[in-house]
């Protein structure tokens, strides 16, 4: 039932836009963070500047990315080794 909520907002948030629902989907998952790291200076992630599609449908959600985010150096465990 929440995915077919979120299908349907974001139906209707697109309606202007010239794609589907799985389409802008995929084209959102495109975004990705990239490490930045200087000499001497701890690393930090910078997200690229996203396409124009990718920005109407952003703009559409009223979504704002940032321009970095900083570098978490937490270590995910799990139960089972691999």
């Amino acid at each position: 039932m929440l995915a077919y909520r979120i299908i349907c907002a974001l139906n209707q948030a697109w309606q202007g836009i010239d794609l589907t629902v799985e389409e802008g989907i995929k084209e959102l998952g495109r975004i990705c963070a990239m490490q930045m790291s200087v000499k001497s200076t701890s690393a930090y992630l910078r997200i690229p500047e996203p396409s124009a599609i990718a920005k109407a449908l952003l703009g559409a959600l009223d979504v704002k990315l940032p321009l970095m985010l900083s570098r978490s150096k937490v270590e995910v465990d799990t139960k089972k080794k691999v």
